[in-house]
């Protein structure tokens, strides 16, 4: 699988299977293509060549409601943290 942007490749991955059950932590210096596997995993960008499964699904692929549905299976935590405003516990 390869991931361009523009001309530039970004990701180039021969292979990768992670099994059920199995937890995978992605480790690498800064603009190595962690960012970038996230996102393809995750469906929000696709690859140029090759092919994307995840949980049985390409998450590219189908209607909007059943991408959504899909992807509600999958979490990702983006680096920027704009999930939900500055709060105290209290």
């Amino acid at each position: 699988m390869h991931v361009l942007y523009g001309h530039t490749l970004a990701l180039d991955i021969e292979e990768l299977a992670i099994n059920a059950g199995e937890r995978v932590f992605i480790l690498g210096r800064s603009a190595a293509g962690k960012s970038t596997l996230s996102r393809v995993i995750k469906g929000r960008i696709h690859p140029a060549t090759g092919s994307v499964t995840v949980l049985g699904f390409v998450p590219a692929n189908g209607s909007t409601s059943r991408r959504r549905r899909d992807q509600q299976r999958i979490a990702m935590i983006d680096q920027e943290f704009f999930l939900i405003p500055r709060m105290t516990v209290i």
